[in-house]
């Protein structure tokens, strides 16, 4: 029993939270009310960063959400100013809230920069296509970021996790279920006092 419930606790754990710490991609449920290539292009800018869009059923797995307004491309090519809804999820924990609005801050820099690389390549003037914009995201980046936990061992996460609280919990009740029966059983029993009557040493 406490093998088994380690087990299921750790398939249930290791997929909460986004995953390895070490590599942390929370889910984030999309609700894309845009229908041009600009909203596309930046979802496939946040799953790079790190921080996975799903919809339909996977959406109950994410820890926060984000809305893509409706004309989103259209005021990109206009270059006017585009508000997206980055909205909370309830039951959700605040670590994992927080990280993603950490990688979503990441990503906006990250597809703004794109934008830039493209006006600086082909002129201020010209306009935005799929195309051009997808190929400046295409290139190898010149600068890449390598970041760990420090220490020599990683966060458990999964059964690495719940395997010793399960144990070390399932240890102290049986200590107390089965300890708590032996005293009782020795008071009815009297084993030690008539072992103190007895002359024998301690």
């Amino acid at each position: 029993m406490p093998l088994a419930f380690a087990y299921f606790m750790g398939l249930a754990m290791g997929g909460a939270g986004g995953g390895d710490p070490a590599n942390a991609q929370p889910s984030i449920a999309i609700v894309n009310e845009d229908t041009g290539f600009a909203s596309k292009l930046f979802l496939e800018t946040l799953d790079r960063q790190g921080l996975r869009p799903v919809d339909g059923t996977e959406a109950e797995e994410a820890v926060r959400g984000l809305t893509i307004p409706e004309g989103f491309t259209e005021k990109l090519l206009a270059r006017e100013q585009t508000l997206v809804d980055f909205f909370q999820l309830e039951g959700q924990g605040q670590e994992q809230s927080l990280l993603a609005q950490v990688i979503l801050f990441q990503s906006m820099v990250a597809f703004n920069g794109y934008l830039v690389e493209f006006a600086m390549e082909r002129g201020s003037q010209a306009p935005v296509t799929e195309a051009g914009l997808r190929a400046v995201m295409q290139k190898e980046n010149p600068v890449a970021l390598d970041a760990t936990f420090a220490g020599r061992k990683p966060i458990p996460v999964g059964c690495s996790l719940s395997l010793p609280g399960n144990l070390v919990m399932y240890l102290l009740i049986n200590l107390m279920i089965f300890g708590g029966a032996g005293v009782a059983a020795e008071r009815c029993s009297g084993v030690l006092r008539r072992l103190g009557i007895n002359p024998i040493s301690r």
